[in-house]
């Protein structure tokens, strides 16, 4: 994800990546710099009334997913800041 100021508005350009993990299940990662990763976590997911998804024991693979951005991340020396999507 890229974030430029064109013409004194903010645009976000998406990389593809980013649209895969999005649209499968509302999660995202990106690098803001170097050292610094921001994640974020589709926690609708995790809902333990939703109907949809109770039973699953890792909806849209988001826990796999993040686990996997985690030991990545560690591998790279980030430091990591998570937020609820």
């Amino acid at each position: 994800m890229k974030i430029v100021n064109e013409k004194g508005y903010f645009k976000i350009q998406l990389d593809s990546q980013f649209i895969n993990f999005w649209s499968t299940g509302g999660y995202y990662t990106t690098l803001i710099r170097q050292g610094l990763r921001v994640m974020g976590l589709n926690t609708n997911l995790l809902y333990s009334q939703d109907k949809l998804t109770n039973s699953a024991v890792d909806p849209a693979n988001m826990l796999q997913w993040m686990t996997e951005t985690l030991t990545n991340a560690r591998q790279n020396k980030e430091k990591v800041r998570t937020a609820s999507v």
